[in-house]
């Protein structure tokens, strides 16, 4: 158990690394977003179809409605700051708050988290731009990484077309997101799904979709992809420029989000010596109610206690 003192130290370090980061991000013109504590809990469901309802901190308000203490902070954005948006209007938040999770033995979890989001803004330019400022965050503290790209777009046509139920569905993402490819495989050879030989020639390659730009061109050439899952790579091998330049950058097509309400390119980041993602995010593009209109958004989020724990090492 650490000393007072040891714990009085690790905080006042996480708060030198929170203004770090804070200055950077006001500087790229990032405004400070305060989250609400709790979410309504069918709406989170309904946007979180595989988050468990078992790792979620529910309570009862007094008229009676369900709520979770915050869980994440982008379905917070989706359901009060994209309502609220005008047409063609761009915003670029952060914020530096907690999040909360149910675990073993009803204990609950809470975890600090610091991230942007910018709203308002397609295409590459914005995808170059949230790329360009993680690295620029992981310079300034003068740590290395890995940052793995993938695109939900690709995995969505390919998974929706291997679709037999929802739980199907819910257990084939289960599966990539575990890297579990044994199991993956021997699922597609159970359930027949060569009905659709492009599909599952693709799907037979998954986990082979991985690395450098010049790599994941030469496999994807040889398969036999649909527009929808073309277009997902196609946007994410625009960015091999990146990759190219930065070795610590890498592609993999198989990576997937546990948050379902991503729609483009997907990445997440880690640290040497650390198994969990110090940084996970994502293109998203949710309906403003409002306008009945699509918004562009992307952003990311850091883990303030794997990233603590790599300037420690």
């Amino acid at each position: 158990m650490k000393s007072i003192r040891e714990t009085f130290k690790n905080q006042a370090g996480k708060f030198e690394i929170k203004q770090t980061l804070i200055d950077l991000v006001i500087k790229e013109g990032y405004e400070p977003f305060e989250p609400e504590a709790f979410e309504d809990y069918i709406s989170f469901a309904k946007l979180n179809t595989r988050v468990k309802p078992a790792s979620m901190v529910k309570l009862v308000d007094n008229r009676g409605e369900i709520l979770v203490l915050r869980p994440d902070v982008t379905t917070s954005i989706i359901n009060d700051v994209i309502p609220r948006m005008q047409n063609d209007e761009a915003l670029k938040l952060f914020y530096d708050t907690d999040i909360y999770r149910m675990r073993a033995a009803s204990t609950i979890e809470k975890t600090a988290q610091f991230g942007v989001e910018y709203l308002g803004q397609n295409g590459g330019n914005a995808d170059r731009e949230i790329i360009a400022l993680i690295q620029s965050i992981f310079a300034c503290l003068k740590l290395d990484y890995v940052l793995e790209i993938g695109n939900q777009t690709f995995l969505d046509a390919l998974i929706g077309g291997l679709r037999k139920t929802d739980a199907e569905v819910k257990q084939m993402k289960a599966w990539i997101m575990r890297k579990n490819k044994d199991r993956f495989l021997r699922y597609l050879a159970e359930r027949s799904l060569q009905e659709d030989n492009a599909l599952h020639a693709v799907a037979l390659r998954l986990f082979d979709l991985e690395g450098k730009q010049q790599r994941l061109r030469d496999i994807l050439e040889t398969l036999p992809l649909n527009k929808t899952m073309r277009r997902g790579a196609d946007t994410l091998l625009t960015l091999g420029d990146l990759s190219d330049k930065d070795e610590r950058i890498t592609f993999d097509l198989a990576l997937l989000s546990e948050y379902d309400y991503y729609q483009g390119i997907v990445f997440q980041g880690y640290l040497p010596g650390q198994s969990k993602p110090v940084i996970k995010g994502g293109r998203y593009n949710p309906v403003n109610k409002k306008t009945s209109k699509r918004v562009a958004a992307i952003g990311f989020t850091i883990d303030l206690d794997v990233l603590m724990a790599g300037v420690g090492q």
